[in-house]
C-alpha cells in the first residue's frame, strides 16, 4: 500500500475540482433560460408608458382582490370596473414561460368576479398584470401571488 503524500493530495484535489466544474457545466445546460418576454426590447423601449399606466392604475390596486380558494385563483373587481367594459389579465410565471396565460374579460358579459381553475396553473409564483382602457388611457395593476 502506498503512503499518502503531497503528490496524491494534489492529484485528488485537481480531480475533485474538475469533477465539480463538469457537474456545474451539466447543471447549467439543464436549467431553462426563458426570456421574460419574446419582445423584450420592444417592451423596454415602451417602459415609460408602462410606468405611467401603473401610476394611473395605482388608485384601483386595492379595488382588485386576488385570492386562492380551493384549488382556484379568484380575481374580484369592485363595482367601479363596470364602467370600463373590458380588461386583460396576464399571468406571468417567472421561471417557465410555457405556463404564462393571457385572458381577455368583458365586465358586462362575465361580471366582476372571475375564477380560474387551478388545473391550468402549476404551483408557484405568478405575477398578475391587469390592464384596461379608460378614455383611451391605459391603466395597469400588477400583483404578485403564490399559488
Amino acid at each position: 500500500m502506498r503512503k499518502f503524500n503531497w503528490g496524491w493530495g494534489i492529484t485528488i484535489g485537481i480531480s475533485l475540482f474538475i469533477g465539480y466544474i463538469l457537474l456545474m457545466v451539466f447543471k447549467a445546460f439543464s436549467v431553462s433560460s426563458d426570456l421574460y418576454a419574446e419582445d423584450y426590447y420592444k417592451q423596454e423601449v415602451n417602459f415609460q408608458e408602462t410606468i405611467n399606466a401603473k401610476q394611473i392604475g395605482f388608485p384601483y390596486k386595492e379595488k382588485i382582490k386576488i385570492s386562492t380558494i380551493n384549488d382556484a385563483i379568484k380575481v374580484t373587481f369592485s363595482k367601479d370596473f363596470n364602467a370600463f367594459g373590458k380588461a386583460t389579465i396576464s399571468f406571468y410565471r417567472p421561471n417557465n414561460a410555457s405556463f404564462d396565460k393571457t385572458i381577455d374579460i368583458d365586465f358586462k358579459t362575465t361580471g366582476l368576479s372571475h375564477s380560474f381553475s387551478g388545473k391550468e396553473f402549476l404551483r408557484g409564483n405568478y405575477t398578475i398584470k391587469i390592464s384596461w382602457l379608460k378614455d383611451e388611457i391605459t391603466h395597469l395593476v400588477q400583483k404578485d401571488i403564490f399559488y
